[in-house]
């Protein structure tokens, strides 16, 4: 396959991630995990991750025909990946990038960030839910819940969401739920990420 040609605009992301050791989401075909890395660096034609795949995974994820890559608002795709011990090495192709999903540019949060989602229980209207953001941008959010809840599915209606930084409000939303997938954070624990569109 032809090599990727790297513009400006995902050169400077990709740089931003590296400068900000932002948390980067990688994920396979053959598993039903994300796994957050960071990329270590960069050059015209591979981005070298560090390698946040657990032992008792490595094997199927490397087996896959399938990766993709989610830094801020690019999104990046490949066939293969060689592995290097604590690196992965993801090759950027001639159709690497296969789609921006958010056109607004996206801040990633760690968890020990105060940066929470509050929202009323949508099937109680009662209960309080407060739930740590992993990343946002103009248009959505998503955040982190545990795996044995139920409450998220796509298509949920969620009318008044409140983000706080630091105890102060931020912006308040209504939105709905686009997606709800397996991520093993970059300290090894397996939870739910949530992905909320805000509504316009």
């Amino acid at each position: 396959m032809d090599t990727f040609t790297l513009d400006t605009k995902i050169k400077t992301i990709i740089e931003n991630c590296i400068k900000n050791r932002s948390l980067v989401l990688l994920s396979s075909a053959s598993l039903p995990i994300a796994f957050q890395t960071t990329i270590k660096e960069l050059d015209h034609s591979k981005i070298v991750l560090k390698n946040m795949v657990k032992p008792e995974f490595i094997r199927s994820f490397l087996n896959s025909s399938q990766f993709t890559l989610q830094a801020q608002m690019m999104r990046f795709q490949t066939n293969s990946i060689p592995s290097g011990g604590d690196k992965l090495i993801f090759p950027l192709l001639a159709n690497s990038v296969i789609e921006e999903t958010r056109q607004a540019e996206r801040y990633s949060f760690s968890s020990s960030e105060k940066v929470v989602a509050e929202m009323i229980n949508p099937f109680d209207k009662v209960t309080k839910l407060v739930k740590h953001i992993m990343d946002m941008s103009a248009t959505g959010i998503s955040i982190r819940s545990t795996i044995q809840s139920s409450l998220f599915f796509p298509g949920l209606e969620i009318p008044n969401i409140k983000v706080t930084i630091d105890g102060t409000v931020y912006s308040q939303n209504s939105g709905s739920v686009i997606y709800n997938r397996k991520v093993l954070d970059y300290h090894g624990q397996l939870h739910a990420q949530v992905g909320i569109k805000f509504t316009v």
